[in-house]
């Protein structure tokens, strides 16, 4: 299974530190990771930075681990792509916890509020059966190209 971790501009080396030495080291996953400016460099899996074609690294993998962050959950969400969603908890506001929470009441993707429950669902992914994703902007923005081009 090819396993993506993003964590979009802000560092979350928690996160990154967890998947290093807790699933990356004895893996039997492909993992790459998109770290940020994070201050922990990952020895046990392939990372970079930051990257303008992000969507190529979400187009090659089956499963992508990424922060509660509005515009990645989103965009993974409109893809149609398995994701498990780690909330930044050490964030001031909540934002992201909202963000998990709703993906997780709707059926979107899998939540881990700790760093713990990311290898139980990795191994279980399979087995749920995700909700699709439908963008209800979408529809309106449709409607009013429509009108536009009459």
């Amino acid at each position: 299974m090819k396993i993506f971790i993003t964590i979009g501009t802000t560092p979350f080396d928690q996160l990154i530190r967890y998947c290093d030495h807790s699933i990356a080291m004895n893996s039997k996953y492909e993992i790459e990771a998109q770290i940020a400016s994070g201050s922990y460099e990952p020895v046990h899996m392939q990372y970079f930075r930051f990257t303008d074609h992000i969507e190529k690294y979400y187009d090659k993998c089956d499963v992508i681990i990424c922060h509660a962050g509005a515009g990645t959950v989103y965009r993974l969400l409109e893809l149609g792509k398995k994701i498990i969603i780690v909330p930044n908890l050490d964030r001031r506001e909540n934002h992201q916890l909202e963000i998990g929470r709703y993906a997780q009441e709707n059926n979107y993707a899998l939540v881990a509020t700790s760093y713990d429950r990311i290898a139980s669902l990795l191994s279980n992914i399979n087995e749920f059966r995700f909700t699709l994703y439908k963008n209800e902007s979408s529809g309106i923005i449709n409607s009013i190209s429509q009108i536009i081009t009459r």
